[in-house]
Order: C-alpha cells, then sequence, then structure tokens
C-alpha cells in the first residue's frame, strides 16, 4: 500500500483568540484589564495527513445552526483543502464525521487513479488506512457501517484510550 493511502486524523479544540496567562499594558498601569480572558470561543479542527507527510484535508467545525456562523463563502472558497461545518457545540458529530472521512476518501480516490493512470470515475473500491482516535463519534456500529458503505475498501485503526500524544502525528 502507498504511504499515502495511510491516513490519520484527530480532532483538537483551538480557541479563536487564543489566550495566555500574561497581559500586557503600559509600564505604571494600576489596572490591566483584557476584554479576552472570558472569551471562551473555539472551533474543532482535524488535519489529515498520509503518512508520506501530506497534508489531505482540514475539517473546522463551528458552534452555530446556521452558516452565519462560519466564515463567509468567499473564504472558504479560498481554501478548498478545508472542510467547514457547524455543529451546536462546535465539535464533532456523526454527520461532519462522516462528511469529512468522505472528503478523505475523495482525494485518496483521486490518487488512486495517477497511481493507475486512469479516470477517477473508473477507479472502484480500493485500499487505504484511515488511522482514528477514540472520540466516541468514531466508534459507533453507525459511523463504521456508513464508512464502510460510503469508502469502499477503507479500512478503519484506532489508537487507544489515552494513547493520542504517544502514537499520533498531532
Amino acid at each position: 500500500m502507498p504511504l499515502t493511502h495511510l491516513v490519520g486524523c484527530d480532532e483538537f479544540g483551538a480557541h479563536i483568540i487564543p489566550q495566555g496567562d500574561r497581559k500586557w499594558e503600559l509600564k505604571g498601569a494600576q489596572h490591566v484589564d483584557s476584554m479576552f480572558s472570558k472569551d471562551k470561543r473555539q472551533y474543532t479542527g482535524d488535519l489529515a495527513i498520509d503518512a508520506a507527510g501530506n497534508v489531505i484535508a482540514i475539517h473546522m467545525i463551528f458552534a452555530g445552526k446556521t452558516d452565519r456562523s462560519l466564515p463567509s463563502s468567499e473564504c472558504r472558497e479560498l481554501f478548498p483543502k478545508f472542510v467547514f461545518h457547524k455543529t451546536n457545540n462546535h465539535w464533532c458529530d456523526h454527520a461532519s464525521k462522516v462528511a469529512f472521512v468522505e472528503r478523505i476518501y475523495c482525494v485518496l480516490k483521486e490518487k488512486e487513479a495517477a497511481l493507475k493512470g486512469i479516470p477517477v470515475n473508473q477507479v472502484g473500491p480500493f485500499r487505504c488506512v484511515l488511522l482514528l482516535d477514540c472520540w466516541p463519534v468514531n466508534l459507533t456500529a453507525l459511523f463504521r457501517a456508513e464508512i464502510k458503505e460510503k469508502c469502499p475498501g477503507m479500512i478503519l485503526f484506532y489508537i487507544p484510550a489515552g494513547g493520542t500524544g504517544t502514537y499520533q502525528v498531532h
């Protein structure tokens, strides 16, 4: 199996406005105030990277019920490797994860077509591996069944709970 067909991904939470433990003010100021100290806005990100070190796709999930919670459509169009979603709490849910895995599979299918020198629409089921963490969405029978149907030939492997920092690229 080519290294391009072995992919790992893992969700992470990132603050929209990064927070540190230091605040800056002019020397001698009697009060240091920050409007950001209570800002808890964040998004969920996910990088899909193949074993050759290539970024396959990038997932960004924002909290919200409408497309207004996403970056503008003009902004989204500038980043074709990004997959944008919205959920109630910005964490990955079943629908957003399946859609992201489908995007990964689509990119791998394009790579498979290039390897074989055939059009993408002539690529049948092929072997590829997706390495996932033990996020509950990834473990459900529904998720595994849907990926088996929509991504024929994709094998799902899981990093054991608590092993992300040891075993995954991220």
